[in-house]
């Protein structure tokens, strides 16, 4: 697998906020998080609600 073009510490802040690792982007422009993962990525949020309720995500 060969290294990632870009640091992975410049996207761990979109992962805090969101999936916009998961946008498409034109064919025009540059995707960062596409050249940071380029052999893909997912991950798994849990939300925590009130009365012992949780909220699952799965981005694949």
């Amino acid at each position: 697998m060969e290294d990632p073009l870009i640091s992975f510490d410049v996207l761990s802040s979109a992962f805090k906020y969101g999936n916009r690792c998961f946008t498409e982007y034109p064919a025009d422009m540059l995707d960062f998080f596409e050249q940071a993962f380029p052999a893909g990525m997912s991950y798994e949020r849990t939300y925590n609600m009130k009365y012992e309720n949780f909220h699952r995500v799965y981005y694949l």
